[in-house]
């Protein structure tokens, strides 16, 4: 919320106070630990799934290339138990993956009736039972005049595999009686996760709630389905190369290029109730069509070229979480590496005190080597620094406090150590003859 209010506070202090928000957030936020750690394991082991599902493929279809459609139907096959559900006609490999394919990838309740292209919402089903009897319908819709069929339907969906909450979450759309579509489309504007309510609450006070006084909407979450489909049918994803287009693109989104942030925002800032309806309305026409593009016109004119143009010009830019403490090197590299002989040899200009320097021969300059051998032989040896002195580090040696260093004993008892000496002796015999007999210990 932090990052939010800052990047918001910019925009009002350079352009004003906008007319509408429109935001999407990427992930959760705030989430409990116990709550993150499923998550990561759930993604894990859909990873792994989609792995799975390549190397089986491969090893039944070798040297074919692998999409991410085939990767979902092999799932969706895996999951209902190779059975459609529709029909419980047995489905193979080749049923999926030959040149004329017997089933089809079927949104369960009808994409152009709630934009839903999730994986929940999807299951298999034959090609010509889904074109001529399932249709444009939901399940209950298609099938509720033969509650026998209807019922062995159901039955098939509570056998399907899985996690007991997937499979709860599609037996629901199999039992759903309506399809209110204008809702499903409010809903895509009015993205319902914790993240996305957080931020869209914060940003309504700016207006005094998501609705102002006038009864007008101000903040639009919009959801990650829209704007992922918009990329594609605009052909957004062809400008950094990242997902599936008509004219382009064909790897993943690249989490690396930050520049696809922007590419997202101006899909969020361009979408409103109207672009929705209208992905709805060519949902099913596309559908009656036989196609699968939705025929999306773009914006502008050389919309996906300006895009382009824009972006190449963007430098991102890095917020500092942790700024450096601390020394970063030792003080001694006062020059850049260099070759230093004809075997090629890298040496560099350092710092270092006379003491420490124990082989002349590792200094390469020849005029310094002198003047460091001149200055040295003046010291007699590198045990002393230039000012005669020992180094500083130099272990300093235990003595007495009253020990005198200038020179030997004259032997007439004058020296410190010896008149130390009788003053000691003198409290030691006071002590022993004073009336207590106390004795001080050490």
């Amino acid at each position: 919320m932090t990052e939010l209010r800052k990047v918001v506070n910019a925009v009002i202090r350079r352009h004003g106070k906008p007319a509408e928000i429109h935001i999407e957030t990427a992930r959760e936020l705030k989430q409990p630990r116990k709550a993150r750690v499923a998550r990561s394991k759930l993604m894990r082991e859909k990873e792994s799934a989609r792995e799975d599902a390549e190397t089986r493929i491969l090893e039944d279809r070798p040297g074919s290339r692998v999409s991410r459609s085939d990767k979902e139907k092999y799932l969706l096959a895996v999951e209902c138990g190779w059975l459609c559900p529709y029909t419980g006609e047995p489905i193979n490999m080749d049923d999926l993956f030959g040149p004329e394919p017997r089933f089809d990838i079927e949104h369960i309740i009808p994409y152009s009736r709630c934009l839903d292209n999730s994986f929940l919402n999807k299951t298999l089903c034959h090609a010509d039972h889904n074109r001529h009897v399932k249709k444009n319908q939901t399940p209950w819709e298609a099938y509720n005049s033969d509650p026998e069929t209807y019922e062995a339907i159901l039955q098939r969906v509570r056998a399907f595999r899985g996690s007991s909450q997937d499979v709860r979450a599609k037996l629901r759309r199999f039992e759903q009686q309506e399809v209110n579509t204008e809702k499903f489309i409010e809903r895509q504007l009015n993205d319902t996760r914790y993240a996305s309510r957080l931020g869209a609450d914060f940003l309504g006070m700016l207006y005094g709630g998501r609705v102002d006084a006038d009864r007008k909407r101000r903040v639009f979450p919009i959801t990650g389905q829209v704007t992922a489909r918009l990329r594609k049918e605009w052909s957004l994803n062809a400008v950094l190369n990242d997902g599936p287009t008509a004219n382009g693109g064909a790897t993943l989104k690249s989490r690396d290029d930050h520049r696809h942030h922007a590419v997202d925002a101006l899909v969020i800032a361009l979408t409103d109730m109207a672009v929705v309806k209208r992905m709805s309305e060519q949902s099913a026409r596309s559908w009656h069509e036989g196609r699968r593009s939705l025929d999306m016109e773009s914006p502008w004119n050389d919309f996906a070229a300006d895009v382009r143009r824009a972006v190449d010009e963007i430098i991102v830019s890095h917020r500092v979480d942790r700024r450096a403490n601390g020394q970063l090197h030792n003080e001694t590299i006062y020059g850049p590496e260099r070759c230093g002989s004809a075997d090629g040899d890298r040496v560099r200009y350092v710092r270092r005190a006379l003491s420490t320097i124990k082989k002349l021969e590792t200094i390469i300059d020849p005029a310094v080597r002198a003047a460091v051998k001149q200055k040295l032989d003046e010291l007699d040896g590198p045990t002393k620094t230039p000012e005669g002195r020992k180094p500083a580090c130099a272990r300093i040696p235990r003595r007495r406090p009253n020990q005198d260093s200038q020179g030997p004993c004259p032997g007439d008892g004058s020296c410190r150590p010896h008149r130390s000496g009788r003053a000691a002796a003198a409290r030691e015999s006071a002590i022993e003859s004073s009336p207590r007999n106390f004795r001080r210990a050490g």
